[in-house]
């Protein structure tokens, strides 16, 4: 063999000992590496995240919307009470206090028990904020049988102490059956209307366009309105 050929064998075994050699040498080193060094990542080594390490949850990211970070539970209620505080003029703590206790069933069941054991008295519930806070119940029977109800129902909850009844001269029925005797009257009178219950005045609201023509056309048909009823200028639906 020339001495050419033999020089260039032997420089290509020595390159090919060379590549076995490091590949040995990275095998090596790769099974001796520990697998949470792997894991990391040089921006986490860098930040020191010492709350990681120790084994702490690390916070939440905040939700966003549309680029906006959306409240959570906590913050919408703190916020509300804030609003609800300045408006009806107690500390933060008390708006708190009672915009949780709104969250609460028992007043629709105080409403619902009352309503079905004394239909022809029931007049209406609602949530009381001022002076105090509480439940009213409009009763149109003897106010002793409504707090008769009620006394079961809120003794021992946070509702205890707080229920009021209000007696009034209508039941939820009568309203309801002098509401429909004054719709009568409009399709009579054909004026376009809207109506509601003021349980707080114990009356139905009607509002209508032009109060003045509503009254003399009732005028020229010699009608008149039920007890309990009154008609109001402007659409926007009673409250």
């Amino acid at each position: 063999m020339p001495e050419d050929a033999r020089l260039g064998k032997t420089v290509v075994m020595a390159a090919g000992l060379i590549v076995i050699a490091t590949l040995c040498v990275a095998a090596i080193l790769l099974a001796g590496s520990r697998p949470e060094d792997a894991s990391k990542s040089p921006a986490s080594e860098e930040s020191g995240q010492e709350g990681n390490r120790s084994g702490q949850t690390p916070a939440r990211e905040p939700t966003m919307i549309g680029g906006h970070r959306v409240l959570t539970e906590r913050e919408a209620l703190v916020q509300d009470a804030r609003w609800y505080a300045r408006d009806m003029d107690v500390p933060l703590k008390e708006a708190i206090r009672r915009l949780q206790m709104q969250d609460d069933t028992l007043p629709s069941d105080l409403e619902r028990e009352v309503k079905q054991r004394e239909p022809d008295a029931f007049a209406g519930l609602w949530l009381r904020h001022k002076p105090d806070y509480g439940i009213t119940v409009a009763f149109a029977g003897d106010p002793e049988r409504a707090v008769e109800i009620a006394t079961p129902l809120v003794e021992g909850t946070r509702w205890e102490g707080t229920v009021n009844v209000k007696r009034v001269e209508a039941s939820m029925k009568e309203l309801n059956a002098a509401r429909a005797e004054t719709e009568k009257i409009f399709d009579r009178l054909k004026m376009v209307h809207d109506s509601g219950e003021n349980v707080f005045k114990n009356r139905i609201e009607f509002g209508v366009a032009d109060k003045a023509m509503f009254q003399r056309r009732l005028q020229a048909l010699g009608l008149e309105l039920p007890d309990h009823v009154v008609v109001n200028e402007g659409m926007a639906r009673p409250t």
